[in-house]
Protein backbone atom coordinates (compact mmCIF):
# COMPACT_ATOMS: atom_id res chain seq x y z
CA UNK A 1 0.00 0.00 0.00
CA UNK A 2 1.80 3.57 -0.79
CA UNK A 3 -0.03 6.77 -0.71
CA UNK A 4 0.56 8.70 -4.45
CA UNK A 5 3.88 9.53 -5.26
CA UNK A 6 4.42 10.46 -1.26
CA UNK A 7 6.98 8.54 0.19
CA UNK A 8 4.58 6.74 2.71
CA UNK A 9 3.88 3.42 2.77
CA UNK A 10 2.32 0.02 4.51
CA UNK A 11 4.18 -3.11 3.60
CA UNK A 12 5.02 -6.53 5.04
CA UNK A 13 1.29 -6.49 6.89
CA UNK A 14 0.48 -10.12 8.88
CA UNK A 15 -2.62 -9.94 11.25
CA UNK A 16 -2.57 -13.29 13.72
CA UNK A 17 -5.17 -14.25 16.22
CA UNK A 18 -8.28 -13.66 14.58
CA UNK A 19 -10.01 -16.60 15.15
CA UNK A 20 -8.28 -17.47 18.59
CA UNK A 21 -9.48 -13.87 19.69
CA UNK A 22 -12.77 -14.72 19.06
CA UNK A 23 -12.91 -17.78 20.72
CA UNK A 24 -11.57 -16.10 23.69
CA UNK A 25 -14.53 -13.58 23.32
CA UNK A 26 -16.66 -16.12 24.71
CA UNK A 27 -15.03 -17.28 27.55
CA UNK A 28 -17.39 -15.02 29.80
CA UNK A 29 -20.52 -16.89 29.05
CA UNK A 30 -18.35 -20.41 28.49
CA UNK A 31 -18.94 -23.35 30.91
CA UNK A 32 -16.23 -25.18 29.42
CA UNK A 33 -12.77 -23.79 28.51
CA UNK A 34 -11.33 -26.59 26.01
CA UNK A 35 -7.69 -27.04 26.16
CA UNK A 36 -7.49 -27.86 22.74
CA UNK A 37 -8.66 -25.15 20.46
CA UNK A 38 -8.65 -27.39 17.71
CA UNK A 39 -11.10 -29.23 19.26
CA UNK A 40 -13.42 -26.08 18.36
CA UNK A 41 -14.75 -26.20 14.67
CA UNK A 42 -16.42 -23.09 14.23
CA UNK A 43 -14.80 -20.15 11.32
CA UNK A 44 -14.09 -17.37 11.78
CA UNK A 45 -17.24 -16.54 10.47
CA UNK A 46 -19.13 -18.88 12.18
CA UNK A 47 -18.25 -16.64 15.37
CA UNK A 48 -18.95 -13.17 13.89
CA UNK A 49 -21.72 -12.59 15.65
CA UNK A 50 -20.30 -12.29 19.04
CA UNK A 51 -17.62 -10.40 17.39
CA UNK A 52 -19.90 -7.92 15.72
CA UNK A 53 -21.62 -7.00 19.01
CA UNK A 54 -18.49 -6.81 21.00
CA UNK A 55 -16.41 -4.84 18.60
CA UNK A 56 -18.79 -2.13 18.59
CA UNK A 57 -19.47 -1.86 22.24
CA UNK A 58 -18.28 1.97 23.06
CA UNK A 59 -14.61 2.48 23.12
CA UNK A 60 -13.19 1.85 26.45
CA UNK A 61 -16.83 0.28 27.69
CA UNK A 62 -14.28 -2.96 28.19
CA UNK A 63 -16.66 -5.42 25.71
CA UNK A 64 -14.09 -5.00 22.96
CA UNK A 65 -11.38 -5.99 25.17
CA UNK A 66 -10.59 -8.81 22.50
CA UNK A 67 -9.78 -6.46 19.93
CA UNK A 68 -6.39 -6.23 21.74
CA UNK A 69 -5.45 -10.02 21.05
CA UNK A 70 -5.87 -9.66 17.62
CA UNK A 71 -2.14 -8.52 16.49
CA UNK A 72 -1.04 -6.90 13.73
CA UNK A 73 2.82 -6.16 12.43
CA UNK A 74 3.77 -4.08 9.47
CA UNK A 75 6.24 -2.04 8.35
CA UNK A 76 5.66 1.52 7.78
CA UNK A 77 7.63 4.91 6.33
CA UNK A 78 6.62 8.17 6.68
CA UNK A 79 7.91 11.62 7.01
CA UNK A 80 9.46 12.79 11.22
CA UNK A 81 6.27 14.65 11.22
CA UNK A 82 3.72 11.89 10.90
CA UNK A 83 6.50 9.51 13.45
CA UNK A 84 5.41 12.31 15.71
CA UNK A 85 1.78 12.29 15.88
CA UNK A 86 2.14 8.48 15.67
CA UNK A 87 4.07 8.02 18.69
CA UNK A 88 1.45 9.42 21.01
CA UNK A 89 -0.14 5.55 20.66
CA UNK A 90 3.00 4.20 22.28
CA UNK A 91 1.49 2.80 25.16
CA UNK A 92 -0.07 -0.43 23.18
CA UNK A 93 2.49 0.16 20.00
CA UNK A 94 5.98 -1.21 19.56
CA UNK A 95 7.92 0.54 17.01
CA UNK A 96 11.75 -0.52 15.46
CA UNK A 97 13.11 2.33 13.45
CA UNK A 98 15.89 3.45 11.54
CA UNK A 99 18.11 5.26 13.74
CA UNK A 100 19.45 8.62 12.77
CA UNK A 101 21.27 8.66 15.98
CA UNK A 102 23.56 4.99 14.54
CA UNK A 103 23.31 6.03 10.86
CA UNK A 104 23.03 9.85 10.92
CA UNK A 105 26.22 9.93 8.71
CA UNK A 106 25.35 7.38 5.84
CA UNK A 107 21.23 7.83 4.97
CA UNK A 108 20.64 9.48 1.51
CA UNK A 109 18.61 11.90 2.80
CA UNK A 110 17.65 13.34 -0.66
CA UNK A 111 16.18 10.46 -1.75
CA UNK A 112 14.26 10.38 1.90
CA UNK A 113 12.69 13.72 2.03
CA UNK A 114 9.07 13.48 1.06
CA UNK A 115 9.34 16.13 -2.00
CA UNK A 116 8.08 18.33 0.02
CA UNK A 117 11.38 19.78 1.77
CA UNK A 118 12.59 23.21 -0.13
CA UNK A 119 15.75 22.48 -1.64
CA UNK A 120 17.85 25.41 -0.39
CA UNK A 121 16.52 23.60 3.56
CA UNK A 122 18.05 20.53 2.48
CA UNK A 123 20.91 21.46 0.82
CA UNK A 124 21.79 23.37 3.85
CA UNK A 125 21.03 20.28 5.81
CA UNK A 126 23.14 18.05 3.83
CA UNK A 127 25.95 20.33 4.42
CA UNK A 128 25.80 20.17 8.16
CA UNK A 129 25.59 16.42 7.37
CA UNK A 130 29.14 16.70 5.67
CA UNK A 131 30.46 18.56 8.55
CA UNK A 132 29.21 15.72 10.74
CA UNK A 133 30.91 12.82 8.39
CA UNK A 134 34.10 15.48 8.65
CA UNK A 135 34.38 16.12 11.83
CA UNK A 136 31.97 13.70 14.27
CA UNK A 137 31.67 15.86 17.64
CA UNK A 138 29.03 15.47 19.60
CA UNK A 139 28.22 19.40 18.43
CA UNK A 140 27.95 18.19 15.44
CA UNK A 141 26.03 15.53 16.00
CA UNK A 142 23.63 17.70 17.70
CA UNK A 143 23.44 20.15 14.80
CA UNK A 144 22.46 16.91 12.58
CA UNK A 145 19.68 16.24 15.13
CA UNK A 146 18.65 19.70 15.62
CA UNK A 147 18.70 20.70 11.97
CA UNK A 148 17.50 17.50 10.38
CA UNK A 149 13.91 18.72 7.79
CA UNK A 150 10.43 17.10 9.16
CA UNK A 151 9.81 15.48 5.63
CA UNK A 152 12.80 13.19 5.81
CA UNK A 153 10.84 9.96 5.77
CA UNK A 154 12.20 6.41 8.28
CA UNK A 155 10.87 3.30 8.09
CA UNK A 156 9.67 1.42 11.24
CA UNK A 157 8.70 -1.88 11.97
CA UNK A 158 5.28 -1.80 14.16
CA UNK A 159 3.75 -4.47 16.29
CA UNK A 160 0.04 -3.21 17.44
CA UNK A 161 -3.84 -4.81 17.68
CA UNK A 162 -7.29 -4.06 16.62
CA UNK A 163 -7.89 -2.10 19.90
CA UNK A 164 -5.17 0.67 19.00
CA UNK A 165 -6.14 0.49 15.49
CA UNK A 166 -9.61 1.75 15.91
CA UNK A 167 -8.67 4.48 18.56
CA UNK A 168 -6.85 5.55 15.60
CA UNK A 169 -9.19 5.38 13.10
CA UNK A 170 -11.85 7.09 14.99
CA UNK A 171 -9.82 9.90 16.28
CA UNK A 172 -7.59 10.20 13.20
CA UNK A 173 -9.76 9.56 9.56
CA UNK A 174 -10.55 12.75 9.33
CA UNK A 175 -7.41 14.75 9.80
CA UNK A 176 -6.04 17.70 8.33
CA UNK A 177 -2.83 15.46 7.58
CA UNK A 178 -3.45 13.24 4.12
CA UNK A 179 -0.87 10.03 5.60
CA UNK A 180 -3.52 9.81 8.66
CA UNK A 181 -6.72 10.20 6.17
CA UNK A 182 -5.04 7.25 4.20
CA UNK A 183 -3.38 5.24 7.08
CA UNK A 184 -7.77 4.91 8.13
CA UNK A 185 -9.12 4.90 4.96
CA UNK A 186 -6.59 2.54 2.63
CA UNK A 187 -4.91 0.38 5.84
CA UNK A 188 -7.06 0.09 8.39
CA UNK A 189 -10.29 -0.60 6.30
CA UNK A 190 -8.34 -2.86 4.10
CA UNK A 191 -7.74 -5.57 7.47
CA UNK A 192 -9.37 -8.84 7.82
CA UNK A 193 -13.05 -8.25 8.88
CA UNK A 194 -12.24 -4.52 10.20
CA UNK A 195 -16.15 -3.79 9.24
CA UNK A 196 -17.45 -6.75 10.85
CA UNK A 197 -15.33 -6.12 14.57
CA UNK A 198 -15.77 -2.60 14.31
CA UNK A 199 -12.44 -1.83 13.62
CA UNK A 200 -13.46 0.86 11.08
CA UNK A 201 -16.22 2.22 9.90
CA UNK A 202 -17.78 2.15 6.45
Amino acid sequence: MQMNDRLFKVFNVRVYGIREALIRAGYPMATVVNEDMTLDKRTVEDMLRIGKTLGHAPIGHGDDKFLRQIMVSFDLLAPRYFWAQFDTYGVFTTKNSQSTMHRGKALDYRRMSDGLVDDKILDRFLAIVEDYTENPTEENLLRVKANMPEGVCLGAGISTNYAQLRTIFYQRKNHRLPQWRWFCDEFIKGLPYAKELGVAAF
